[in-house]
C-alpha cells in the first residue's frame, strides 16, 4: 500500500473474550423480554486507530480470494428506479445474477443492502 493516498481513521473491532474458545460472538437486534435482557450480546468492543487507504486508483488489482474484497463496476445497473419497491426488487436480482456470473456460483444471498446514490460501482 506504499506510495497511496492515506488518512487515520478509528474502527471498532470485536473484542477479542476467553468465552470465544467455546461459544461465538452473538449480538440480539430486536426486542427481547426484560428477563432475558442480559442475554442480548456477549460482545464488547474496542476502538483502534487503523490506516485508511485510497483503493481508487487500484480498483482492478484487488481481489476477494486474495484482499478480501474486491470493487466491482457495473454500469449497465444505472437503470433501474431505486426509489420504488419493484424497482429495486428488479435491481436486487440482476446484482443476483451479475455476481452468480462472476463468482461462478448457484448460490448468492443478499442479507442486508444500503444504496448511496446511483454510482455503478459495488463493493464486496
Amino acid at each position: 500500500m506504499q506510495g497511496l493516498p492515506q488518512m487515520m481513521g478509528t474502527c471498532e473491532f470485536t473484542k477479542d473474550r476467553d468465552i470465544f474458545a467455546n461459544e461465538q460472538p452473538y449480538e440480539v437486534v430486536g426486542n427481547l423480554p426484560p428477563e432475558q435482557e442480559e442475554f442480548r450480546a456477549n460482545t464488547e468492543y474496542e476502538s483502534c486507530d487503523i490506516p485508511v487507504f485510497d483503493l481508487r486508483q487500484e480498483f482492478d488489482s484487488l481481489s476477494l480470494d486474495v484482499h478480501g474484497f474486491e470493487y466491482l463496476k457495473r454500469p449497465d445497473l444505472d437503470g433501474f428506479d431505486i426509489r420504488s419497491e419493484n424497482g429495486m426488487r428488479d435491481y436486487l436480482r440482476a446484482v443476483v445474477r451479475f455476481l452468480k456470473e462472476h463468482f461462478q456460483t448457484d448460490d448468492v444471498l443478499v442479507y442486508n443492502y444500503n444504496v448511496c446514490g446511483r454510482s455503478p460501482l459495488l463493493f464486496l
